[in-house]
């Protein structure tokens, strides 16, 4: 097919398949140094990817961290998915990709956001879409 893991050092893949999904990618990626992205959460108003399915894929992502490296994400994934008692690993350091950063807003139903909360930066990357793109 398309052989990406031969040139693309980064891919990203959805957490719905479970970790079949990322221990599938991994059996290619992980001998030829690569890495994926789990997308956490969306930019899109209303999307479904929040709440339990956010926590599971950063649980996912901590079983896997020899190979996924971070999160496309609208905010930081410290102590998401953590149970009761359990306490956030500070060796932990997981890229944040967010999407639907603007620099406009367009009415296509994303929600726009600077890429900071609370003035502090919640991303290692902005993905940036502009209106005229």
């Amino acid at each position: 097919m398309h052989k990406i893991a031969t040139w693309s050092h980064i891919t990203n893949a959805h957490p719905v398949p479970g970790p079949s999904i990322i221990n599938g990618l991994a059996k290619v990626g992980l001998p030829l140094k690569r890495g994926i992205l789990l997308l956490a959460e969306m930019s899109t108003r209303g999307a479904l990817a929040r709440g339990a399915y956010t926590e599971d894929a950063v649980r996912m992502a901590r079983d896997a961290r020899d190979f996924v490296i971070g999160f496309i994400a609208q905010h930081r994934m410290e102590g998401v998915g953590l149970g009761e008692g359990e306490q956030q690993d500070n060796t932990e350091d997981f890229l944040i990709l967010s999407p639907g950063v603007g620099l406009d807003t367009t009415g296509d139903g994303r929600q726009r956001d600077t890429g900071k909360q609370g003035g502090t930066l919640i991303s290692n990357v902005c993905i940036i879409r502009m209106s005229s793109c």
